[in-house]
């Protein structure tokens, strides 16, 4: 009985650590994740800009013209705005 005894305490204190173990690799990778999520991403000051009508996402100024309409999305709200000038 005392063998027995002994042989689950040192389950459960095995079964102990290795949750605890998988619970810090569970935060590590839930903070590597929310720092890769667009909202997150937004909030260090990056934004999305759209090209109006067609919502198409602008990832260079080529692909606008002098007049066009943009949409940017910001951390909170966006922006309309019609295009004066590209760089």
């Amino acid at each position: 009985k005392d063998r027995l005894r002994e042989s689950n305490r040192r389950l459960l204190e095995r079964m102990e650590v290795s949750l605890k173990e998988r619970e810090g690799q569970l935060r590590a990778l839930s903070g590597k994740l929310h720092g890769l999520s667009p909202l997150a991403v937004l909030g260090r000051g990056y934004s999305i800009t759209w090209r109006l009508p067609d919502r198409r996402i602008i990832k260079d100024s080529r692909e606008v013209q002098i007049g066009d309409t943009v949409e940017v999305t910001l951390a909170k709200g966006g922006i309309r705005c019609r295009v004066k000038e590209r760089h």
